[in-house]
Order: C-alpha cells, then sequence, then structure tokens
C-alpha cells in the first residue's frame, strides 16, 4: 500500500516539474489585453500587448489623472513591468495612486492573458 501511494506521488510530483518546466516559456497567450483599476479621479485602462509570451508593448487606453502628477507614473510603470515581465514593480513616488492604478491595471489584463 505505502509503494503504490508513494508511486503516485513521485509520478504527479515528476509530471509537475514536467508541466512547470514546459509552461515556464510562455506565461502568457499571445495578444492585446486590456484591463482598468481605480486611479485619483476614475478608472485607468492599460492595454497590454503579449507577443511570443512576454509583455511587448503597454499603452493607456484611457485615464483621467492630475496631468503633471501623475506623468511619471505613466512614463516609468509600464517600462518597469516590461523590464521585469511582471507586475512586481515600485510605485513612483508623488504619484502612487497612479502607479496603483497603472499595476492594477495591467494585472487585469495580463489575467485575461492566461
Amino acid at each position: 500500500m505505502r509503494k503504490a501511494v508513494f508511486g503516485r506521488v513521485a509520478a504527479a510530483m515528476v509530471l509537475g516539474l514536467a508541466v512547470t518546466a514546459c509552461g515556464s516559456s510562455a506565461k502568457w497567450k499571445d495578444g492585446t489585453f486590456t484591463g482598468a483599476a481605480e486611479g485619483m479621479h476614475g478608472d485607468v485602462e492599460m492595454s497590454v500587448t503579449i507577443s511570443g509570451g512576454k509583455i511587448t508593448k503597454i499603452d493607456v487606453v484611457s485615464q483621467s489623472e492630475t496631468k503633471g502628477v501623475s506623468d511619471a507614473a505613466f512614463e516609468q510603470v509600464p517600462g518597469k513591468i516590461m523590464e521585469k515581465q511582471g507586475i512586481e514593480v515600485d510605485t513612483v513616488a508623488g504619484a502612487t495612486i497612479s502607479s496603483k492604478a497603472i499595476i492594477g491595471a495591467v494585472e487585469e489584463a495580463l489575467g485575461k492573458a492566461k
């Protein structure tokens, strides 16, 4: 009985490693996906393009954030996300809420790309 259980567990572990190894090259399916998150003055909508399973482009679809205050977030955060290939990036000082809205919108878009 123990051998049978151990054999199944070992087989499941090997299968899990194989699936992880095969799936690691493409996190997301190719296409363009949109997401939105609440900013300081309404929703921030972002478009994320995936090519070859990687984030290749992030665009602002719409936003109503305060010009001057949020500009740095829109200039810096999308590039950081593309560089990291994920949303685990720092916010921009002085534009924290806008930064979090950008990150949240991209996160929603990436969720649609899975």
